[in-house]
């Protein structure tokens, strides 16, 4: 069930107005849900401007009102935007907290563990992450998927150096991004997030990997494999930040387009997905901001702001990929990792 779904679609038939008599709304067009729950997401979605009250006055008493459909998407409503909206983050949370995965690279015995997320572009399954999680030579890396079943990806797409610049003097193969691509069967008990073009002052959700101490008893970076395998099952391990989308603009070093967020991350949220409030991935952690204050240059943002490149790039590598677009070169990296070599 969808109560967003099922309320802008009461209101859009026909592209009508309706009544909203509760007593017709309840017990005749939508019998499984509550007057409670009807009228606070009748009054989250007239806050979000999904509805238009067109009745007696616009005093937020919702028996006095009638109301109008202004945006409708059927592919919106079938992913969960309207829901969203109505109950918010913790929404977004319990709706894809199983599609955000860590990703274990064994480098010679060192397991390090990165995050990951899923996206289905054009009918292939691949799981996002940042380059710099994974771009470690004569690694095995490897995914648990929700059946604590380990995964090894068929194919490991990273931009590759060229002389090609792309609009905006962008230098495309500075690209903190890594394409992992896998088996359309690999993923099916887990959801893929949307990309959607990031707007400033947008509330955002970081979700990752970060290590935490003492809240989690496998934190020890030893502990990666058990972690990974773990999360898969009961996502005990990841954890969620919320903040602002609160500035965009070129890296010097990457000549790349970032955005930066308010929500606080740090190592393990990198490849992690930001998320807007429609529940669409905007970018994707790379890296801490440097503190401009300070001439050290080890000497982090104290803030905790992290910068993300932007979901248009990550779009534009998977069309490079997929499509017969070539604006970006890619390379393959090979992978160690072997589905019988797994020693846990």
């Amino acid at each position: 069930m969808s109560l967003g779904k099922d309320i802008l679609l009461y209101f859009h038939r026909d592209n009508i107005t309706k009544d909203t008599n509760l007593g017709g709304l309840i017990d005749i067009q939508l019998p499984n849900y509550t007057a409670v729950d009807i009228l606070f997401a009748i009054n989250k979605l007239c806050l979000n401007s999904y509805l238009v009250p067109t009745g007696h006055s616009w005093d937020f008493n919702i028996r006095n009102n009638t109301y109008q459909t202004l945006i409708y998407n059927p592919k919106d409503a079938d992913y969960g935007v309207y829901d969203f909206v109505i109950y918010g983050t913790s929404k977004i949370y319990d709706t894809f907290k199983s599609s955000v995965l860590p990703i274990i690279i064994n480098s010679s015995g060192d397991f390090q563990i990165g995050t990951s997320f899923i996206v289905n572009f054009k009918n292939n399954i691949c799981l996002i992450t940042a380059r710099h999680c994974i771009d470690i030579k004569e690694s095995e890396i490897f995914i648990y998927n929700s059946n604590s079943k380990p995964i090894v990806p068929k194919r490991i797409v990273v931009p590759e150096k060229s002389e090609f610049v792309g609009d905006n003097g962008f230098e495309f193969q500075n690209l903190d991004v890594c394409v992992l691509c896998f088996d359309k069967d690999d993923f099916n008990d887990n959801r893929s997030l949307f990309l959607e073009e990031p707007k400033i002052l947008s509330d955002v959700l970081v979700l990752g990997y970060p290590p935490t101490g003492l809240f989690d008893s496998a934190s020890d970076v030893n502990n990666a494999v058990l972690i990974a395998e773990k999360a898969s099952i009961s996502h005990n391990y990841i954890k969620a930040t919320i903040g602002q989308n609160v500035g965009s603009g070129t890296l010097p070093l990457t000549k790349l387009d970032y955005i930066l967020i308010s929500a606080r991350v740090k190592g393990g949220n990198s490849g992690g997905p930001v998320i807007n409030e429609h529940g669409k991935v905007v970018g994707i952690i790379t890296q801490i901001p440097m503190d401009g204050s300070s001439s050290v240059s080890d000497k982090v943002d104290d803030l905790g702001f992290g910068f993300a490149c932007s979901s248009e790039l990550i779009h534009k590598f998977l069309l490079s990929i997929f499509d017969s677009s070539k604006e970006i070169k890619f390379k393959e990296l090979e992978n160690k990792a072997k589905t019988d070599s797994f020693l846990i």
